[in-house]
């Protein structure tokens, strides 16, 4: 049997099989199974399979080897008799058929044994749902599922066998469904939410028991006629399939799931945890709040669903339009808005690893939604949480200002004066409340719900009405704190402006001036939060070195970030318990080390990235078996790598990359099959595979490359569609046949990947690099068969193909990597005065600015041949000082 992620491949392969023709097929067919021999029988099989029928189409074809397996299976006929009123199964008599669904039938059943007298829901299963050795899994599992006394679960009661007939036995709970009664009732979203919060207390009482629901959904939820929800069919899932140890809390997904409510780790096939159940109830508080599913539409075809919830966005809240088979949508919905929104948003994460840990930690954010407190999947700002005080204590409020009023009439003429003052002092407080209210809500609640939906043209709006209101207040003197409000309204008019791109720019550099012009003199001022002071400026200096490095001013964006970092460098010295705090330092130093990369800075970027990396390593410490806070340090210790090699300290970067494979591994055990951090592992594999053939390791640098390609294909399995990390996973294996030696495996692996080279449409640089390596590989091919000419002319057309990339960023190491690459090569073709010469000082910037490696022995290699003489053994010393191994200089063809 093919699992998923194979089934998966076979299918792209096949994809790709069925666009060339039968001539190219076989060319096509011959290098992928020299490239991927664990699945070659079955390509094989499957494209011989199209040979036999020349006339039909691939889908007809493809509908005739898949129909069988996707029909729904008729009922055998020495089944017939028991799927009928009056059967009996073991103790139980068939009394009316009541459902009826993918897994099988449901009826009502009577206990006619005379042990006692009861009803029961019997579920008859399908044949192909059940599978041998249920009654024992049963009596395994006998012990755990007992523990499920829970007032909203219902029991699962039995199990069995008659004459081929696989059955169960749940507890029969008479109501209504979930929809139904949402449906026929309209309550509120309160109640709704309320409802949800009952459903999941039991969810949890059930993962305390080791035990996974795994098929969560409406359906599956049934309201008594006292209000009671009870949960069906928990066990059901763990008994249709047979785990290797029992009461895993873990275990591989089996066929009990319904799409459109699945996790995306559900239908993918991997183990399934605790985090489905809580994707599951976020699908459901979704649909009492919108009426419809978050990610498809209720009858469309199963792929199609399936896709959606693997690779798109849940639907906006207010952009869906209620399902007439669902709930139906709230009718107060719009108070879903904010919170709830971000709550629904963390149950839905693609990554289980980004969900609710718990559904604990889901419970809670709902009870505090219903007390109008601070969500956790939000990052509560002070804004924020003081609108939800007002709302909390509305009353209270009210209360104290109609005190006050009444005080304030029943005075006398005789306290005319007092009058005077305590009106000026409500004008005040009506004014600071008012600015309060303005800064929690449109400069802070509204405007974090805006920007992920990039509606930069309500942003816009709500910074200029901002600073409208502000000038409205009456009196001539600007409260410290309306001028921090102020600041930033400017500052979202400065970040709209930089976000819609070149044109806006002179526009928002002036917002963003502005706004520091009013903040430089409110540092310290009481009345002024601090962290707000701090985070405010440090976003105007972040910003506007966003803007010059867009426009390639590289020197005005170092000076904006650094002051950027020494700002959170102080905010971190003055409170440095603040994790806020903390984390924007961090912000800082990677912003910052991005343009230092770009200008060539290796050794500050390199000091950036440790700063970056410590921040990460303590994050860690404090949670150790956090798997987010691990992803972080290996991909800081990824990013250090890669300065490490640029500088030709390549022994101290495989180091590096070494101690992130380790924790990526651990992780990988402590937590099998989660595919959130498998693209990590691939990229870390591929540049051990690099560093490893810098090193000279070139059979350990082919294992590693191998490595990466199996965890490459594992993402691209998980995610057919990611097409971002083809692009990298071909990169990955571009590299290592670049640096491979000339020998009879790197032939065949080369004329396979060529062979197999994907169409490459999109217009980005990383597609014109690869483009440009393409015809690299192509030149390594010509050279072999002796044909300079048409090296030479490859490797033209390679540095054609760099030289746009290289102008816009001329020391990006990518890009000079490859340069070096294609110089190297031309040294190989032609070693005249004239060539070598040319190279020089096409590599110059790139050596002057420290980057050591191939571009470093390539520019020496070529200073050499135009003076006539080998390379100065100083310059072989300072060349492999870090481990570098330099490469063979073979012969000219």
């Amino acid at each position: 049997m093919i699992d998923p992620p194979h089934w998966q491949r076979l299918s792209a392969l096949l994809d790709e099989a069925l666009d060339l023709s039968e001539d190219q097929r076989t060319a096509w067919l011959n290098a992928v199974c020299a490239r991927e021999p664990g699945l070659a029988d079955a390509l094989r099989s499957l494209i011989e399979g199209l040979r036999t029928e020349p006339d039909s189409t691939p889908a007809a074809a493809f509908q005739q080897w898949l129909a069988p397996a996707l029909s729904e299976p008729a009922t055998p006929p020495e089944l017939a008799t028991l799927t009928q009123a009056g059967a009996t199964l073991g103790p139980w008599r068939l009394d009316e058929k009541i459902g009826e669904g993918g897994m099988g039938q449901v009826w009502r059943a009577t206990r006619v044994d005379g042990l006692y007298q009861g009803a029961a829901a019997i579920k008859l299963l399908r044949s192909d749902r059940s599978s041998p050795g249920l009654s024992a899994r049963f009596a395994r599992e006998r012990t755990a599922l007992a523990r499920l006394n829970h007032p909203a679960i219902a029991r699962l009661l039995d199990a069995g066998e008659a004459q081929g007939q696989v059955y169960l036995v749940l507890e029969l709970v008479p109501g209504r469904t979930l929809s139904e009664l949402v449906r026929q009732h309209r309550p509120p979203l309160a109640e709704r939410v309320a409802l949800l919060l009952r459903i999941a207390e039991a969810v949890e009482a059930a993962h305390a028991q080791l035990i996974v629901h795994r098929d969560l959904k409406p359906g599956n939820v049934m309201i008594t006629d006292d209000g009671q929800p009870k949960l069906l069919d928990f066990g059901i899932a763990a008994l249709l399939d047979d785990p290797a140890e029992p009461g895993e809390l873990t275990r591989s997904t089996g066929r009990g799931l319904t799409v459109g409510y699945a996790a995306p780790e559900q239908i993918i096939g991997l183990p399934v945890g605790v985090a489905a159940d809580v994707f599951s109830l976020g699908v459901i508080l979704f649909e009492l709040v919108t009426g419809a599913l978050p990610f498809s539409q209720r009858r469309q075809p199963r792929p199609m669903m399936e896709m959606a919830v693997l690779e798109d966005p849940p639907h906006r809240l207010g952009g869906v339009t209620a399902d007439p088979e669902g709930p139906g949508a709230a009718p107060d919905a719009w108070r879903a808005d904010g919170d709830l929104a971000a709550v629904i948003d963390k149950a839905l994460r693609k990554d289980p690893a980004e969900r609710y840990t718990g559904v604990r930690s889901l419970i809670d954010d709902l009870n505090h939604w219903a007390a109008h407190r601070p969500v956790s999947a939000r990052r509560g700002h002070w804004r924020h949480r003081s609108g939800l005080w007002l709302r909390r204590h509305a009353l209270l409020a009210g209360s104290i200002a109609a005190v006050g009023l009444s005080l304030a009439l029943g005075l006398g003429l005789s306290l005319w004066q007092w009058q005077r003052a305590e009106r000026a002092a409500a004008v005040a407080r009506a004014r600071e409340a008012q600015s309060q209210q303005l800064s929690s809500y449109m400069l802070g609640e509204l405007a974090d719900r805006l920007r992920p939906l990039g509606r930069l043209d309500i942003l816009a709006g709500l910074g200029e009405r901002s600073l409208a209101v502000l000038a409205e207040q009456p009196g001539a003197a600007e409260a410290p704190l309306d001028r921090l409000h102020r600041a930033q309204a400017l500052l979202v008019l400065g970040e709209v402006d930089s976000s819609r791109g070149r044109g806006q720019t002179a526009t928002a550099q002036a917002a963003l001036q502005a706004a520091e012009e009013v903040l430089r003199p409110l540092d310290g001022v009481a009345g002024v939060p601090a962290d707000d002071w701090f985070a405010t400026l440090g976003a105007v200096h972040f910003w506007r070195g966003q803007i010059a490095f867009d426009q390639g001013e590289l020197v005005p964006a170092a000076a904006q970030l650094e002051r950027y970092r020494a700002l959170s460098q102080r905010w971190l010295a003055q409170q440095p318990a603040s994790t806020t705090a903390a984390q924007e330092l961090a912000y800082a130093h990677a912003s910052l080390a991005a343009v230092q990369l770009q200008r060539g800075q290796w050794a500050a970027a390199r000091q950036s990235f440790e700063a970056v990396l410590a921040d990460k390593r303590q994050r860690l410490a404090k949670a150790p078996t956090d798997a987010a806070a691990t992803v972080a340090v290996a991909n800081g210790l990824l990013q250090l790598a890669d300065v490490l090699h640029v500088q030709g300290q390549e022994r101290d970067s495989l180091a590096r990359l070494d101690e992130a494979r380790a924790l990526l591994d651990a992780l990988q055990r402590r937590q099998t099959g989660q595919a959130a951090w498998l693209a990590d592992l691939a990229r870390v594999e591929q540049a051990r595979a690099a560093r490893l053939a810098d090193l000279g390791r070139h059979d350990e640098a082919r294992r590693s490359a191998t490595e990466a390609r199996r965890w490459s294909q594992q993402v691209l399995a998980a995610s057919p569609s990611a097409a971002r990390w083809r692009l990298e996973a071909l990169w990955g294996d571009t590299q290592q046949l670049l640096q491979a030696p000339p020998d009879a495996s790197t032939r065949a692996a080369r004329q396979a990947l060529l062979a197999d080279w994907p169409a490459l449409a999109a217009d980005e640089p990383l597609v014109q690099a690869l483009h440009a390596r393409r015809a690299l590989l192509q030149a390594d091919s010509a050279l072999e068969q002796r044909d300079s000419a048409e090296a030479q002319r490859l490797l033209d057309q390679a540095e054609s193909q760099l030289a746009p990339l290289l102008a816009r960023q001329p020391l990006k190491w990518q890009w000079t990597d490859t340069l070096a690459q294609v110089q190297w090569r031309r040294l190989r073709a032609d070693r005249s005065v004239a060539t070598c010469s040319a190279i020089t000082p096409r590599l110059q910037p790139a050596v002057e600015s420290g980057q050591a490696g191939l571009v470093l022995q390539a520019w020496l290699q070529a200073q050499a041949c135009a003076q006539g003489r080998p390379i100065a053994e100083a310059d072989l010393q300072r060349l492999q000082a870090g481990g570098y191994q330099a490469q063979r200089f073979p012969p000219p063809p």
